[in-house]
């Protein structure tokens, strides 16, 4: 029987319809026992570039502030600088932990019963499709995990594949492993093509491109200004392009964050 490496990621792709909306889990921030801080850092333009200058800068995000990264006595400084509006940056996790550590790649399945899942089927209003079509010219940033970008069925989909997560430096280009999973089955649902065989699983919209941009750790988390960023980040290489980008986020946390809702807003 011919295989695929599949794990369990696309084969249950397109379970539910939630691909394109924000959710909402229990919020983390960062513990007060921790040796360092992620902090968004607000305040007038002058007092910004003297703390800019002094513990440097992740993400800076104009007149909104910027993020950095602090010590235990760095950041009870700042917090005595009454000039300065200091916040703790907000862990935000999957919305849906149910594909969580499927670790794409691991295991060989044999080819996928059924092409197109209910899902897609939903989407399309149609239980008896067995193929998709359509997103060409649509360039589609999925906001997750990574992307395992060289699953048979999403081969040739990737047109860019960044980090956001490193401590070293906010942004990597060339790299968005997948070692959780949940990523690689968002990516699937989007725009699965089922494989250069047509034997694999379909998605929404196999015609688009992927821009797959990793947000979360390999635990399914991540730092708000890290996601805020990437966000703005999307924007401006659709503006470069001149492309048509949707953004995917399956993620949340259980209250508004301030540097997301500016990104979205800008």
């Amino acid at each position: 029987m011919k295989k695929r490496t599949l794990g369990s990621v696309l084969i249950n792709a397109a379970m539910g319809l939630s691909l394109f909306a924000s959710g909402a889990l229990g919020a983390q921030q960062e513990s007060a026992s921790k040796d360092t801080f992620r902090v968004y850092i607000q305040g007038p333009q002058s007092e910004k570039g003297k703390a800019k200058q002094t513990y440097g800068s992740r993400w800076d995000f104009g007149k909104d502030g910027f993020t950095t990264t602090v010590n235990e006595n760095q950041y009870n400084a700042l917090l005595k600088n009454k000039n300065l509006t200091i916040q703790l940056v907000e862990e935000v996790s999957l919305e849906d932990r149910s594909e969580a550590n499927a670790k794409p790649g691991v295991s060989a399945q044999a080819l996928p019963s059924d092409q197109t899942p209910w899902g897609i089927q939903a989407i399309y209003n149609d239980s008896s499709v067995q193929k998709t079509s359509g997103g060409a010219g649509i360039k589609v940033a999925v906001l997750d995990t990574g992307v395992y970008t060289s699953h048979i069925d999403l081969a040739g989909s990737a047109e860019q594949c960044k980090d956001f997560t490193q401590n070293k430096s906010p942004l990597i280009n060339g790299s968005c492993n997948d070692r959780n999973g949940h990523g690689t089955h968002v990516a699937g649902t989007v725009l699965a093509h089922g494989g250069s065989d047509g034997l694999g699983i379909y998605g929404v919209a196999p015609e688009a491109d992927l821009w797959a941009y990793k947000v979360l750790n390999d635990r399914g988390s991540g730092y708000s200004d890290d996601i805020a960023g990437a966000i703005r980040h999307a924007a401006d290489e659709a503006t470069r392009t001149g492309s048509k980008v949707i953004i995917s986020m399956s993620l949340g946390s259980s209250s508004k964050d301030t540097m997301i809702a500016n990104a979205v807003d800008c």
